[in-house]
């Protein structure tokens, strides 16, 4: 295995920025200045941060969240009352 690869991924939830995946690396969000920023950066011999470059933490959506955004029901719920 080539350990200097580099494969461009396709981010499906935030198709107008890149995903660039280098080794067990994962980068995501990238302008094109990111991308030559991160080449570079490899080239001299230095780690750039993995993760998203557009200030979010993980993979949520930038808008907010959009499930999952109240407390969950409580057991039972939406069982008929003869069961």
């Amino acid at each position: 295995m080539n350990q200097n690869a580099f494969t461009p991924l396709g981010n499906l939830s935030h198709f107008t920025r890149y995903a660039l995946q280098i080794n067990d690396d994962y980068f995501e969000d990238l302008t094109e200045k990111d991308m030559v920023e991160i080449l570079e950066d490899l080239k001299a011999g230095k780690k750039p941060a993995m993760g998203p470059r557009s200030g979010r933490y993980a993979s949520e959506p930038f808008g907010g969240l959009t499930s999952l955004t109240e407390p969950p029901t409580g057991p039972g719920f939406g069982i008929r009352k003869d069961l």
